[in-house]
């Protein structure tokens, strides 16, 4: 009888890991409105630490996961570009990439990697990992 057991607690864990978020592995998830609006909150989050007096906005979400945790941590790689809006003078969610600018103004661009952790039960949403880095011009 032991065995037996032992073999479907062991078919249970198997199982369990091989499926979608199964033992907190992440798995790849589609890049949708709900991922979009992660992302969205992400920037935010990373404007209000960046220390450029420009905002960045989201160019392009390249991949997403979710994991689950004691909630759902939405990993997200993105490419961020630097506006030509200056912090103070709007909220930068309206903030548009304007092409053309001035030459002296580069638009930057930063990849990221940012971690969203929501617990939806608590109705919160919170930045836990945040790692950007220039790309090369």
């Amino acid at each position: 009888m032991f065995c037996l057991g032992s073999v479907l607690v062991c078919f249970w864990v198997l199982t369990a890991a091989a499926a979608p978020g199964g033992s907190g592995f992440p798995y790849d998830v589609e890049i949708d409105s709900k991922i979009l609006s992660r992302a969205r909150f992400a920037v935010r989050e990373f404007n209000k630490v960046n220390k450029d007096p420009f905002y960045f906005t989201l160019l392009e979400v390249q991949s997403a996961k979710a994991q689950v945790v004691a909630g759902i941590n939405y990993i997200l790689e993105v490419k961020l570009v630097r506006t030509s809006c200056l912090k103070g003078n709007t909220t930068g969610e309206s903030c548009v990439l304007k092409l053309g600018m001035n030459e002296n103004l580069m638009f930057e661009e930063f990849q990221c990697h940012f971690v969203v952790l929501e617990v939806v039960w608590e109705d919160s949403r919170n930045l836990t990992e945040m790692n950007c880095n220039p790309l090369p011009p």
